[in-house]
């Protein structure tokens, strides 16, 4: 199994020198994402491990689970009202309609 944490680039330029704090903000939610994901993965005794991209969500996860051959991909769903979804997108929605695998999404 392998757990994958996307990083989303930002959409604008930051302000110069905002690329220290940048990298701090990357290195403490790579942390977490990772702690999380040991706390749910290491109780079942199943192997795995932990798989930092850059992009777009749901197309790294798409590609991770082609360079894989990711039998199911397993995405969890935060539960945005249908206008949130529209405005900004759902990893999870992108997944299902254009995953070149069979997708779960998890509430």
């Amino acid at each position: 199994m392998t757990a994958v944490y996307v990083r989303q680039l930002p959409t604008t330029v930051p302000p110069f020198g905002a690329g220290i704090y940048l990298d701090s903000y990357w290195q403490e939610a790579e942390r977490l994402a990772a702690e999380r994901a040991a706390e749910a993965l290491e109780g079942p005794g199943a192997s795995w491990r932990f798989e930092v991209r850059s992009g777009d969500p749901a197309t790294q996860l798409d590609l991770a689970a082609e360079e894989h051959g990711t039998d199911l991909v397993v995405v969890g769903a935060r539960g945005h009202s249908v206008t949130h979804r529209l405005l900004l997108g759902s990893v999870s929605s992108r997944l299902l309609h254009h995953a070149r695998r069979p997708v779960l999404v998890v509430r």
